[in-house]
């Protein structure tokens, strides 16, 4: 199980793209996906043109025993999964592809499917730096650049730029991630088989 480094060579995302204004679906397995909608951080500008408002491209995902989550007053901290528990990474980027400044949503609601038929909610530090159960650490800058830690979430974004984010889950480490679903992600997140 890598810790830090290149996305997961094992199974690898699944994903699904759509158009906002009801489009066709099509399914792509790649290790990169490609862009996806989202939906409710769009639905109310709809009326006012027929392209994609904003963007939520995910990026990678990956198996670690450490998590990065912040930033805090004091800078990113690092937490050490639990005894026989792995954490799935899984990054995205927002696009702000409007005239106009966007804020980007919280994907901090959500959960994951394993093999072994459990579900497991989205993982953050229920106490922030202070959950000891984690053994919280300040980060590296490595850690940070490799593991992302930003939520991505809450961002003023101007048109064309982006923000990058992550969405950590805590599953037993002799378990594989299936698929996943995200709030404010309409498409639900397939982890596939390596082709």
């Amino acid at each position: 199980m890598p810790l830090i480094g290149a996305p997961s060579a094992s199974p690898h995302l699944h994903s699904v793209s759509w158009s906002t204004l009801g489009g066709s679906a099509s399914s792509t397995r790649n290790r990169y996906p490609p862009s996806t909608g989202l939906k409710p951080f769009v639905q109310s500008r709809a009326a006012e043109g027929k392209r994609e408002l904003a963007e939520l491209r995910l990026l990678w995902w990956r198996e670690s025993t450490v998590a990065v989550h912040g930033p805090y007053l004091s800078g990113y901290y690092a937490f050490t999964a639990k005894t026989g528990m792995k954490f799935i990474i899984l990054a995205f980027r927002f696009q702000n592809n409007w005239i106009r400044a966007q804020r980007t949503p919280y994907l901090n609601r959500g959960e994951i499917a394993a093999n072994a038929g459990f579900i497991y909610s989205v993982w953050e530090p229920i106490s922030g730096a202070r959950t000891e159960e984690y053994s919280p650490r300040w980060s590296t800058d490595e850690e940070v650049q490799n593991l992302i830690g930003n939520s991505g979430a809450y961002e003023e974004l101007l048109p064309g730029e982006s923000v990058e984010g992550c969405v950590v889950f805590e599953i037993p480490e002799d378990v594989i991630p299936l698929e996943a679903s995200l709030v404010y992600v309409p498409a639900l997140i397939q982890f596939g088989a390596q082709p």
